[in-house]
């Protein structure tokens, strides 16, 4: 499977699996990401192979990779929504997210 993997990516805590010997390690995101772990990040999560089972195919860790589409940003968000309950609703969004994150989201 051909990727283009970009370790940047990986969240911090992402549990990630060094399981040499698994059947589906060519499938999985924890493995790929372990793959291709840098010196960029030297503390990383990992699982520890004793918790994997021995039939890999009944892994409750496993991830497949696949990729997902995603839309940024959400300046057209309010567009369908009246007046009078937008601004309510734009108000419990920044409370959720914080006024930062918010506008970031906002601006792409």
């Amino acid at each position: 499977m051909k990727t283009d993997f970009d370790y940047q990516a990986v969240p911090q805590g992402f549990i990630h699996c060094f399981k040499d010997d698994c059947s589906r390690s060519d499938t999985c995101l924890r493995r790929l990401a372990a793959r291709h772990c840098t010196a960029d990040k030297p503390l990383i999560t990992i699982l520890s192979p004793a918790a994997v089972p021995a039939d890999s195919s009944q892994c409750s860790y496993f991830l497949p990779i696949q990729k997902t589409r995603v839309a940024w940003g959400v300046r057209n968000l309010f567009d369908d929504v009246p007046l009078s309950l937008a601004a309510d609703m734009r108000h419990q969004i920044v409370s959720y997210f914080g006024k930062t994150h918010y506008y970031r989201i906002y601006r792409k």
